[in-house]
């Protein structure tokens, strides 16, 4: 996706979203922050419209669930 003009009708997909600059936002069960308990969060958004959508990757659901 990076590098290639995306068309306006498509939305932006794989974006970070940061905290204070250069550190990425992560999400975890409330009061377990352990790194390994951790996900990062990334966001998509729809060219059109503005709407911000924050997902995480399929893949990583499980980690949040132990």
């Amino acid at each position: 996706m990076f590098g290639r003009k995306v068309p306006p009708d498509q939305p932006l997909i794989g974006l970070d979203v940061h905290a204070q600059g250069v550190f990425p936002v992560e999400i975890s069960q409330p009061g377990n922050w352990q790194k390994r308990r951790r996900v990062p969060l990334k966001a998509t958004v729809d060219q059109q419209t503005g709407e911000v959508h924050l997902y995480i990757d399929p893949q990583r659901v499980r980690e949040l669930r132990r």
